[in-house]
This record gives C-alpha cells, sequence and structure tokens, in this order.
C-alpha cells in the first residue's frame, strides 16, 4: 500500500511523522545495510567493521527515541 503524501505516520516509537520522514529513514537503513554488506564481502571482521564507526555518518539522519 502507498501513504499518501499528506498522511500523518503514527510509529511503534518515536514522534508522529509525515511520508518524508519514512522516506529518509528508509534510505538511511537502506544505506546501513549496503555498508555491512559491503563490508561482508571485503572480509572485515565485525571488530573490524566496529572500530572504523561507519554508521556514524547517520547520526542525525533519523528523528532520535528512545
Amino acid at each position: 500500500p502507498q501513504i499518501p503524501a499528506d498522511a500523518k505516520v503514527i510509529p511503534g516509537h518515536g514522534a508522529v511523522s509525515t511520508r518524508a520522514d519514512v522516506e529518509r529513514g528508509l534510505d538511511v537503513l537502506k544505506r546501513m545495510k549496503a555498508l555491512v554488506e559491503n563490508g561482508v564481502l571485503a572480509g572485515k571482521t565485525l571488530e573490524t567493521m566496529q572500530s572504523e564507526r561507519p554508521f556514524d555518518q547517520f547520526r542525525g539522519s533519523v528523528p532520535p527515541w528512545s
């Protein structure tokens, strides 16, 4: 199903969002997944990937929740 452009999205965590917020969040998740996949394909260990802190670039990309 498509989310209308003017819809309000009520997440399980965090603030009420817009369709654009959902799209941004999905893009961040896809980019994070690609970083992990590329690291695995390059033979990097979990420890190496953690030490490189590849997800730091996404800080502030999506609204925080607790």
